[in-house]
């Protein structure tokens, strides 16, 4: 008997991911796309886990809920008070990842054949999220011209009589760019006149270097789903909690979260343990959120600087977030491809080809400056190293 699988919707493992593999064994890489906050060397500062793990366990008692522990619910919607923003508890759902949140307001909110507009350059995960959802996703452009900044007539263009959401992120991976309050607003505008919703993903939200975070959850006529949770914003990817909060006009709110809840009770992926312990974080994190901050903007800068500084190096410097593009005058003219393998093979420094991203003009190639500032150091001077012998 013959199984059905889906291998078309598996990529393969390409000769850079291989070599990667290698350098990564030997010892031998400098690994500037790193994204995972532990391995970056920023974990919450344990106490505050011992402690409330030691009366969690000594007291422990399952009381499942659709929506996600209220408690939790209520932290997080005090967490948007403090910016101005007033999600109701019961207009916030808790999941497992941010990836989770997405599948659920697809499997909520959209049928077969449905459209998702999503940025590009973007993150290819958003792809998969929506193949595997049986949906299709159209592109919207971000203008490298202008910071990275998004068209609203381009997006209105797009539009069409299948188009149910319009997935906004900012700070952006992986562009590091912020939709400006302009922006937002127009943005804000279409959607809701076409009765579209927007997803907008704040993972990065703690991130912001230069200015503030302008929010869609801000316009009150905009049916807004706002993602967010422990990975990035505590440091605590293997805590496995996210959120998704809800807002907008009351009656469209209402029914989206009725959806919403409808299919997150069928899974309840997010553990007890993990809602139990968000208020917790939340009160704690300040300090901890504010040293993390201070890290990623020095080495941001030194990013920065080492760009303005260095030969056949462009660079849009990130507003906020991880990452960032370079562009690179390559007199090879080879593919992104072929450059990035050339690098880590010739010097340890992995980097990812800019056509993962969708980025389709030039040679580019993104980088995470998350980590320790020397090790940053040390792979940009030995980028300007590769760059001088070619």
């Amino acid at each position: 008997m013959t199984y059905r699988v889906l291998p078309d919707s598996i990529p393969s493992i390409t000769p850079l991911h291989e070599l990667y593999r290698e350098k990564m064994a030997r010892g031998a890489l400098t690994d500037l796309i790193e994204t995972n906050f532990h391995r970056a060397g920023f974990r919450y500062p344990a106490d505050t886990l011992i402690a409330h793990a030691s009366e969690y366990f000594r007291h422990r008692e399952y009381h499942p809920e659709a929506k996600g522990s209220l408690d939790a619910r209520h932290a997080i919607s005090a967490h948007y008070a403090t910016h101005g923003l007033t999600p109701d508890p019961e207009s916030i759902v808790i999941t497992a990842s941010t990836s989770e949140s997405y599948s659920i307001i697809f499997a909520a909110l959209c049928t077969a054949g449905d459209e998702i507009l999503i940025p590009t350059p973007g993150y290819p995960l958003f792809e998969y999220l929506i193949e595997y959802a049986g949906l299709s996703a159209t592109n919207y452009r971000l203008n490298e011209a202008d910071a990275w900044q998004p068209d609203p007539d381009e997006i209105e263009s797009l539009i069409t009589a299948d188009t149910r959401l319009l997935v906004l992120i900012s700070p952006n991976n992986p562009t590091g760019s912020i939709v400006d309050q302009k922006r937002i607003a127009r943005i804000a505008r279409v959607c809701a006149s076409h009765g579209i919703a927007v997803i907008c993903d704040e993972v990065f939200s703690e991130f912001v270097y230069d200015g503030s975070l302008p929010r869609p959850a801000e316009h009150p006529d905009l049916l807004c789903f706002t993602l967010n949770g422990a990975s990035k914003m505590f440091a605590s990817p293997d805590l496995k909690i996210a959120w998704i909060a809800v807002t907008g006009p009351k009656e469209a709110v209402e029914k989206a979260v009725d959806a919403i809840e409808t299919v997150n009770d069928v899974f309840l992926n997010c553990g007890a343990f993990p809602q139990s312990l968000l208020p917790a974080l939340f009160r704690g994190a300040h300090p901890f959120i504010e040293t993390m901050r201070a890290e990623l903007r020095r080495n941001r800068d030194t990013l920065a600087e080492w760009a303005g500084s260095a030969d056949r190096v462009e660079l849009v410097t990130p507003r906020g977030g991880i990452h960032a593009i370079l562009r690179v005058d390559d007199r090879q003219a080879r593919s992104d491809e072929t450059w990035t393998y050339g690098l880590l093979d010739a010097t340890g420094v992995h980097v990812h080809p800019g056509y993962l991203y969708g980025i389709e003009r030039g040679l580019t190639c993104v980088v995470s400056f998350l980590g320790p500032n020397a090790r940053l150091a040390d792979g940009l001077g030995r980028i300007s190293g590769f760059l001088g012998n070619r």
